[in-house]
């Protein structure tokens, strides 16, 4: 069996245009293609991007999106389909799912993250403690806040966390927090 630590990196937040702002922070790297979730053959799996053992809050499981963006993208083709000739039962279908994508999303990449996690303490050595615990937190990181809207996001951060949260079962996690980028690297 391998060690766990050849996953260990400086987490990479994948905001392009944030490429002056750099992590400190150590993290396991679960998505992409040398990831933990690549190496259990686990690739149809969904998983958030980093394991983190934080030493104050235990297992973090650290998820970048920049769902500011995609709820853009989410309004436009809403705009998209209720202009459409479409009918209307049909209509209201699309649009009920789409209202769903970014939380479905997210819950599923934490579902299947647990997963991932779970094969590991049977995969790796040097496993810290906090991932054999059944619990843990879940960070969703996302693009930092720009000044004009920044009262929106927060509104919109807080309903993705109530969302996510509700969805949930209850033994699954202990918190669910969703930050700005210039929040999680101070």
């Amino acid at each position: 069996m391998k060690s766990i630590n050849i996953f260990a990196e400086i987490m990479d937040h994948e905001f392009p245009e944030h490429n002056d702002i750099k992590i400190q922070k150590t993290g396991f790297k679960v998505d992409g293609d040398v990831g933990i979730k690549v190496y259990c053959k686990l690739n149809q799996l969904k998983s958030v991007d980093y394991f983190h053992d934080c030493n104050k809050d235990g297992l973090v499981y650290i998820e970048f999106s920049d769902l500011f963006r995609q709820s853009n993208q989410l309004k436009n083709e809403e705009t998209k389909l209720k202009g459409s000739n479409l009918d209307k039962e049909h209509k209201r279908k699309l649009l009920t799912e789409l209202h769903k994508k970014i939380n479905s999303e997210l819950q599923t990449k934490f579902k299947d993250s647990l997963h991932i996690m779970r094969s590991t303490i049977e995969t790796f050595t040097d496993i810290p403690d906090s991932f054999k615990e059944n619990s843990g937190q879940y960070v969703i990181i996302v693009a930092p806040l720009n000044g004009e809207s920044k009262v929106e996001m927060a509104k919109l951060m807080d309903q993705w966390k109530n969302n996510i949260t509700s969805a949930l079962p209850r033994n699954l996690f202990t918190r669910i927090k969703i930050l700005p980028l210039e929040n999680f690297i101070n």
